[in-house]
C-alpha cells in the first residue's frame, strides 16, 4: 500500500473475501498516514 500511494491512483478498489473485517480495514485506512492519501466512499456491493 505504501509503495502504491507514492504516486496515488485516482481510484483504488479493494476487494475482500469476507466482510467480517471490513470495518477494521476502513478504520486502519482512516488513520495516518493513509488518511492524507485516501478518501473513503460508501461500500460497493456487487
Amino acid at each position: 500500500m505504501n509503495r502504491l500511494l507514492r504516486k496515488p491512483p485516482q481510484r483504488l478498489y479493494l476487494s475482500i473475501a469476507a466482510s467480517s473485517h471490513l470495518q477494521q480495514i476502513r478504520d486502519f485506512l482512516s488513520l495516518p498516514p493513509y488518511d492524507a492519501y485516501l478518501a473513503m466512499t460508501p461500500d460497493l456491493i456487487a
